[in-house]
Formats: structure tokens, C-alpha cells, sequence
């Protein structure tokens, strides 16, 4: 789920709703959006420093929707220095309002950084950046507590102030969501088990706490609007979370990267011979074995995993190669490694990509007497039809 995409719905739905509220109040509010802010104009200090405040904070806004680093970063540098010049020159009563858009911008660029970070899958820089965001978003809020009555009042900011008080709102919640977020994508890469399913709940549940929050003073109704969308939001989390549980009611195989067919054999090497022959030449299939691959310095077990992982298919030859002796009852059975890498498939593309190939006089396991067995007696060419329908079936062959 795309956290940047709720913010970009937010951020269009705030230009649109600040700029109408502009053009029906006051066209030549400083606070336009697409006022440009020149270096060069013709006045004083003070409102300079102000009218590049507003610009940046705009330019911040941007860069929710393009997550464009660079520019966030530029924005806070900009800002930074019309901030410093009001705190030299204004009361910290009368600053306070100014401090309050400048940890706004502050805490955008934090939060543009986390998502590129997470695109990048540095996922703990990404996380530490949220962890930023976070603490100026808390501080923020708290500085709204600050503020001296006569800012509700104030016609400069009796309408800015909420629409700023709500977006921090709105912000801590996504922020905790989009932690939770980046703490599952790291334990998943640490190959820790992640219940997603409990994840996408736990969030929506988060999103779901605005609709506890009042919101004062809310003039363009972005309160109402914000928290329609987080809502829809949750809401989609909460069916990715359903679609999650019916599907732990079924088994998941993994899905095959080719059309190659692993054979699996014990000591008979004539019927391993025939059978890749026959997959080869007749089929025009790529057969896998792995006594004829390279090794490259892996172990048994990483050796047949890597050329394992790519098969589609898997045909296992299983031989009278083992006599097994049992409360006095004396059989043979097919080699150890057979059973193990006929349970591997099994467990990973299904039982219906795997066919037992067992020849006569050979016994197996009754735990695996609910897989499908092709009998023969003494060659592979008894059972063609059955191997040639048998990977039709599997999709490896068209009929």
C-alpha cells in the first residue's frame, strides 16, 4: 500500500479547497499558491521573510507529490533563513505561527527522504528519517498549545492555523502507519516471520483514530474531507487484510521462473539416460541433473536448491536401490536424497508438477502413498503416453 499516494490525494484537496477559499475571501492574500515569491520585489525585510516563508512551505507541499528530495531539501534551506530573520525580529509570541508552517516544511522533507529511502529498500535509514518526522510533528502539535488566543482572531491567521493543525494531525497518524510499515519490511528481509495480515489491521485501526479528533475552527472543511480519506484508506487496508486470510485457507506453491524439468534419481543410470533422452530429444525439453552441473563451491544442499528453484517440473526416478530390513520383513527402496528432493518439490510447486517414477519391486514410504506413481517394469518407454499426458497436464507441453 502506497502511503505517498493518500498524501498526494490530501495535498491536491488542499490546494484545491485553500485557493477557492482565497479567491472568495481575499484574491491578494499572500498565501496564493501560485504566487511566486521574487527576490527582487520592492519591499521591506519583514515581509520578505514572510512571503519566502509561504513560498517554501508551498514548494514543500510539492514535493509530496513528486518526492522529489533535492527540491524538499532546498525548500528547508530557503526557509531556514527567512525563519531566522523573523525569530531576530519578531516577539516569540508574535513567532510562534512561523515556527509552527517552518516545522511543517521541516517535517515534510523528513518524510519525502523516508519514502525515497523505502524505494531504495534502506529501510533502516528510512526508518530513521520517520523517527524525525515524527519528533518535530509531536513538537508542532505541542506549539499549538502555545499560541495566544488572538491568532484565532487574527485575520493573517484565523484560517491558516487550522488548516495546519490538521495536517499535523493527519500526519502523526500516517506517520505511525508508515513506521509499522518499514519495521515489516525489515523484519521480512531478516527473514523473521511477519503476520501481514495482523500489519494492514493494526494500521487501519491507527487510521481510524481521527475520527476522535476535533477539529476547531475548520473553515474550508479539510477536517471532514482528510478524514473521509483516511477512512476510505483504512477501509482498504482492512480488505487487503481479508484478501490475506482467504488465502491462508489455501495452500501457496511457489510459482516456477522456467519450463525446465528436474529429474531425480538413485543409482539406475540407464533409466536416468532413457528419461533424459526422451525429454530431450522427443520432448525438446531443457532436463535438469544435477551430478551433471557445476557446483560452483556450494554445498549438496545449496547446489540443488539453485537449479532446483528455477524447474517447473519434476520427474523422480525411484529405484530398488536400498534394501530396508523391518520387524523381520526385508524390502528395497529408493536412496534417502530421492525421498528428500521428492518432498521439496512437493512442498514447493505442488504435488501436481511432481510425478513418481517407480520401478517394480520397489517400495515407498506410506506416508507418501497419496502421490501419483507412474509403474514400470524395466524401461521408460512402457509408461511414454502416460509421461507425455502427465506433462501436458503440468503445462510444460501443449497437446
Amino acid at each position: 500500500m502506497e502511503f505517498n499516494e493518500l498524501f498526494k490525494s490530501f495535498k491536491e484537496a488542499f490546494n484545491n479547497s485553500y485557493n477557492q477559499q482565497i479567491q472568495n475571501q481575499n484574491p491578494n492574500q499572500n498565501w496564493n499558491q501560485n504566487q511566486n515569491w521574487n527576490q527582487n520585489s520592492a519591499q521591506n525585510p519583514m515581509n520578505q521573510a514572510v512571503e519566502q516563508l509561504n513560498w517554501e512551505y508551498n514548494q514543500s507541499l510539492q514535493t509530496l507529490n513528486t518526492l522529489d528530495v533535492n527540491l524538499a531539501e532546498h525548500s528547508l534551506i530557503n526557509a531556514k533563513n527567512a525563519i531566522r530573520f523573523l525569530e531576530a525580529n519578531l516577539t516569540p509570541t508574535e513567532f510562534l505561527p512561523y515556527k509552527i508552517m517552518f516545522k511543517q516544511i521541516d517535517v515534510t522533507v523528513h518524510f519525502v527522504k523516508s519514502i525515497s529511502l523505502f524505494n531504495e529498500e534502506r529501510f533502516q535509514k528510512a526508518l530513521e528519517s520517520l523517527h524525525q518526522a515524527e519528533e518535530i510533528c509531536d513538537k508542532a502539535l505541542d506549539a499549538f498549545k502555545s499560541l495566544h488566543p488572538s491568532f484565532k482572531t487574527n485575520p493573517n491567521f484565523n484560517y491558516m492555523l487550522p488548516i495546519l493543525q490538521n495536517y499535523f494531525y493527519y500526519f502523526d497518524l500516517m506517520l505511525d502507519g508508515n513506521k509499522l510499515l518499514i519495521e515489516t519490511e525489515i523484519a521480512k528481509s531478516e527473514n523473521k516471520f511477519v503476520d501481514e495480515h495482523q500489519v494492514f489491521i493494526q494500521i487501519a485501526e491507527g487510521f481510524k483514530k481521527v475520527n476522535s479528533i476535533h477539529f476547531e475552527q475548520d473553515y474550508m472543511n479539510l477536517g471532514m474531507m482528510f478524514t473521509k480519506k483516511i477512512n476510505l484508506f483504512a477501509r482498504q487496508l482492512e480488505i487487503k487484510a481479508e484478501r490475506l486470510e482467504e488465502k491462508r485457507k489455501k495452500i501457496q506453491f511457489m510459482q516456477p521462473h522456467d519450463k525446465k524439468v528436474f529429474i531425480v534419481h538413485g543409482h539406475n543410470h540407464m533409466i536416468l539416460n532413457e528419461l533424459e533422452t526422451m525429454l530431450r530429444d522427443t520432448f525438446h525439453l531443457d532436463p535438469v541433473i544435477l551430478t551433471k552441473k557445476s557446483d560452483n563451491g556450494n554445498t549438496i544442499i545449496e547446489k540443488f536448491e539453485h537449479y532446483a528453484k528455477d524447474c517447473a517440473f519434476a520427474f523422480v526416478i525411484v529405484t530398488p536401490d536400498d534394501a530396508v530390513e523391518n520387524n523381520g520383513k526385508q524390502y528395497f527402496q529408493g536412496r534417502p536424497n530421492v525421498l528428500f528432493e521428492l518432498g521439496w518439490f512437493c512442498g514447493r510447486f505442488g504435488r501436481n508438477k511432481v510425478r513418481i517414477l517407480k520401478q517394480r519391486n520397489t517400495e515407498l514410504p506410506s506416508d507418501l502413498n497419496g502421490l501419483v506413481n507412474i509403474n514400470f517394469q524395466d524401461s521408460l518407454q512402457e509408461v511414454f503416453q502416460r509421461i507425455y499426458l502427465d506433462l501436458v497436464d503440468g503445462g510444460i507441453l501443449e497437446k
